[in-house]
């Protein structure tokens, strides 16, 4: 039999391996996962190695492992800081290479010096335990022993004290399993094991115990490396491989009962009715085994690349909203296996803001409006632009930087948990919070993992858009039927509404002809790269490769929302009761300077020399419409930044008399002479534009006309020639 101390240390060593391998098989590639499993490694070197060093061994066995002890222990030390170093990488502490080199070497060489007799030496035996003496690099060793774990505890703290939420409680676990397991160990096998019994210097080895729990509850309750899917797995395959086990020793006991050893005649006949039995039972019992994990202890395990790639391809060929919302909540709630799920979206023909029912399954109606009328919850999700989860709302509450705020977090976990609602998904589009998607909990009870909010945010991303889409497209066919109404209004009376009517069917064929040619180009590079994805050719393509049709489509996509934008706001200017409140009081110089500013990172991308200069002191001042002549500036600067390949872009500003005038010149390629006088016009673009900027829309100049026209006293023109590029003008009459 053998005794508890044996035991205890089978016990400790499959705990620790345990760990180590589920968090290996999470995610064998990422460093941080790699260097778990190699400290946990080297800790069962040390405890093993320890071990025997005090066992009724030869004594020239029971030398080597000492040494090994003493080894392994600057392994572990240098192991466990570089893992705590990789952990928090990125984050809130960088560390150069060269530093871990030069670690690494000196644990290296005190790894090495262990063999001699510079650390210790005069082995010997006392009582059944194993006694020795320091050596000349004694001390050396024990100060950067104890260094690598000071330096892990400082890092630790560090984070801690920074962190919030979920990252502050595995922080905390990590911090107070490691630091008193190894405390406990330091001082038992470093400083007092000449001094202590065999059975006391065990102490030392049962001091990781405490790790194993504290780092068991972390990985349990705050999803510490988030391992807990593969944990079920091995989970499964421990109980298949303990069924094999049984079988197997009752197989054998069964043949030792009625035969007296399992190499006879008789047993080989018995073996093969057995061996179909088992094969027989082996199946169903794995295909159980797995179903019960799954359901209790680990439920809701999917493929999140296949159920992204899914949604993708389903919301391509669907442009209807609701439809949209019904793929998107039965995709989440059928994935993650919830009770409740449901979207509210902002009705944005109302103001203010206020939020409609798109679709819910499991809540009351009621509950989602008044979620929603917290304004605390819609601030905090459009500035964070993540899933906020209910469980997280203590810790947001304790880190919170006032009483209002710790206050609100208070009521939201409050609100959320009297409507039963488990997490809240925010869908952004342009920066903007379009609606939020409410869920409940897991059908299992279980939490929601990180890999789960990683999916969830990706869903969320790929709902926006196809929301956004559909709204548009909506709005495209509601503008059609407004443009088809008026144009059959018009045929009432052809004789006193024939010039009205002429002019809607030159706006609807300019109209079809951009669609037709400016909506196609971008639709054609979307719908290309899908089919790639749908074909699975971007299977076979590096990431590099994935990445630039993913970016084109997505630039496409924003191009394609930009050009539907532009027609829509040119439509409502060409509109007879289209006007403009001129009430805001701009300074002009600066308002131009901000503009020119935020173009700067597109021109150093075109390596294009970007200047703003005020040829007359300021400040000038001006009555207008800061949000509509933001747009003109931007439509300027956009525009020369497109059809100049080379050279330079110089926005000045000057005072002329009583009137201010802004200059945007460019060394681009210049309007053709035929062009310049209908340039302003709708849908109209220079002969050569199209050869240098296809998905234009022809609706910046014609915005732009439109909103100094509705300036009194102000004007726009253009100086150009083919080739040697633009000068715009905007003039302004000056505030008294």
């Amino acid at each position: 039999m053998l005794d508890l101390s044996i035991w205890i240390i089978l016990i400790i060593i499959t705990s620790s391996l345990f760990l180590g391998l589920v968090a290996f098989f999470k995610n064998p590639k990422n460093k941080t996962n790699r260097l778990f499993l190699l400290m946990i490694i080297f800790v069962v070197i040390w405890q093993l190695s320890n071990f025997f060093e005090n066992e009724d061994i030869s004594h020239n066995l029971a030398k080597l492992f000492l040494r090994i002890d003493f080894a392994s222990a600057v392994f572990v030390g240098y192991s466990w800081l570089m893992f705590v170093l990789n952990f928090f990488q990125g984050n809130r502490l960088i560390v150069k290479p060269v530093i871990k080199i030069i670690t690494f070497f000196i644990s290296l060489l005190l790894a090495l010096l262990s063999f001699t007799n510079l650390i210790i030496f005069n082995i010997s035996f006392s009582n059944g335990s194993i006694r020795f003496d320091n050596g000349y690099l004694w001390l050396f060793y024990a100060l950067a022993v104890i260094a690598f774990f000071v330096i892990s505890y400082a890092i630790l703290i560090l984070n801690l004290l920074k962190s919030r939420g979920l990252m502050r409680m595995q922080i905390l676990y990590i911090f107070l399993g490691f630091s008193i397991s190894s405390i406990i160990a330091l001082v038992i096998n470093l400083f007092l094991s000449n001094s202590l019994t065999v059975d006391q210097s065990r102490i030392g080895l049962y001091g990781i115990i405490v790790f194993i729990i504290c780092t068991f509850y972390a990985v349990i309750k705050y999803r510490l490396m988030d391992i807990r899917i593969v944990a079920g797995k091995i989970i499964s395959y421990l109980l298949i491989a303990a069924f094999a086990y049984v079988t197997f020793y009752a197989v054998t006991g069964l043949n030792n009962s009625f035969f007296g050893s399992i190499f006879t005649t008789n047993a080989y006949l018995l073996g093969i009715p057995l061996a179909l039995c088992f094969s027989i039972i082996f199946t169903p019992f794995q295909r159980l085994v797995q179903k019960l994990t799954k359901h209790y202890l680990f439920a809701g395990v999917y493929n999140s690349q296949e159920t992204l790639e899914n949604l993708t391809n389903q919301l391509t060929t669907i442009i209807n909203l609701n439809q949209v919302i019904d793929l998107v909540v039965d995709t989440i709630k059928n994935t993650l296996y919830l009770d409740k799920s449901g979207v509210l979206l902002i009705d944005q023909s109302v103001q203010p803001v206020k939020y409609q029912i798109a679709k819910v399954i499991g809540f009351n109606r009621q509950n989602g409006i008044s979620l929603v009328q917290n304004n605390f919850l819609t601030q905090y999700l459009t500035k964070n632009q993540k899933p906020l989860v209910k469980e997280e709302l203590d810790f947001l509450s304790e880190q919170a930087k006032n009483e209002n705020d710790r206050q609100s977090f208070v009521t939201l976990k409050n609100h959320m948990t009297k409507i039963e609602a488990s997490l809240c998904l925010p869908l952004i589009s342009n920066n903007q919070l379009i609606g939020i998607i409410v869920l409940g909990d897991k059908i299992s009870g279980g939490a929601y993992s990180q890999e789960d909010l990683k999916l969830l945010s990706l869903l969320s991303s790929q709902a926006s858009i196809a929301i956004t889409n559909a709204r548009y497209y909506k709005e495209t066919q509601d503008f059609n039927k407004t443009l088809q109404t008026k144009v059959d209004e018009q045929t009432k009376d052809i004789q006193e509404k024939a010039v009205r009517l002429e002019k809607l069917l030159k706006m609807r064929s300019e109209f079809l002809d951009i669609a037709s040619h400016q909506l196609r180009t971008p639709t054609s590079v979307i719908k290309g790269t899908l089919s790639m994805m749908k074909e699975g050719d971007l299977d076979k393509m590096s990431s590099k490769e994935k990445t630039y049709f993913v970016e084109g489509m997505f630039q496409k996509s924003v191009k394609l929302e930009s050009i539907i934008n532009d027609i829509l706001v040119a439509s409502e200017m060409d509109t007879a009761d289209f006007d403009i409140k001129v009430e805001d009081e701009i300074e002009l110089d600066k308002f131009v300077e901000k503009e020119v500013s935020e173009h700067q990172f597109d021109a150093q991308e075109k390596n294009i020399t970007l200047t703003f200069e005020k040829l007359t002191p300021g400040p000038f001042k001006i009555k207008g419409s800061a949000k509509y002549l933001e747009q003109v500036i931007d439509n300027l600067i956009s525009n020369a930044l497109k059809y100049t390949l080379k050279g330079s872009i110089k926005t000045t500003i000057k005072q002329d008399g009583k009137d201010i005038t802004i200059a945007v010149s460019d060394t681009g390629i210049g309007i053709p002479k035929d062009d310049m006088e209908r340039i302003f016009n709708k849908f109209i673009r220079g002969k050569n534009a199209r050869d240098v900027y296809t998905d234009g829309s022809g609706l910046g100049l014609f915005i732009i006309k439109r909103v100094m026209d509705q300036h009194p006293n102000s004007k726009v023109w253009v100086e150009s020639e083919e080739g040697k590029g633009s000068n715009f003008y905007l003039q302004f009459p000056l505030l008294k």
